[in-house]
């Protein structure tokens, strides 16, 4: 029980530190964090490509955010800040611990993910540099159908990781 607190810790700790403070603070958030998963928490060796599917397929969901319009980086660029991808790694990490309650169950994670992953975008947006390039009603539909494939996707993911399967 206490490594599923300590991952939420890092999860929810990590993301309010990214998001307020940008790709420095990401870096040795993203360094530390990885450090602590692969000594307390790595299950498996194909741990590390369950972590890497989910942050690349997060990283390119952004990068259609940014080139469809829907969120606007800094400096103009299609592609989310490092701080952004920092939390993917972050939430990849959490998936097999503290939030693996609700990944080992399909609907209430395709749930989870549509409420949560917006939740997390709109707050995101509120106390970073990224804005809305769409309107705010455009800019929900679009997150919660991104974000309600994810919660599909990593579900099938995880179901393959945990079977040993290749990703």
């Amino acid at each position: 029980m206490l490594k599923i607190i300590g991952n939420a810790i890092i999860f929810q700790g990590g993301w309010i530190l990214c998001v307020l403070y940008g790709n420095p603070v990401a870096v040795v958030v993203a360094a530390v964090a990885t450090a602590i998963y692969l000594i307390l928490y790595r299950q498996k060796s194909s741990d590390l490509l369950f972590i890497a599917f989910v942050v690349f397929s997060g990283w390119l969901g952004d990068s259609v955010l940014g080139l469809s319009g829907a969120l606007v980086y800094p400096n103009g660029a299609f592609y989310p800040p490092l701080w952004l991808v920092t939390l993917w790694l972050l939430f990849a990490t959490s998936l097999t611990w503290c939030l693996e309650w609700a990944i080992k169950r399909q609907m209430l994670f395709v749930i989870f993910c549509a409420i949560g992953g917006t939740l997390s975008y709109v707050i995101g947006v509120q106390l970073s540099d990224v804005v809305y390039g769409l309107n705010m009603k455009g800019v929900i539909i679009t997150l919660v159908t991104i974000w309600t494939l994810y919660g599909i996707i990593f579900h099938q993911a995880y179901l393959r990781w945990r079977r040993g399967a290749d990703l």
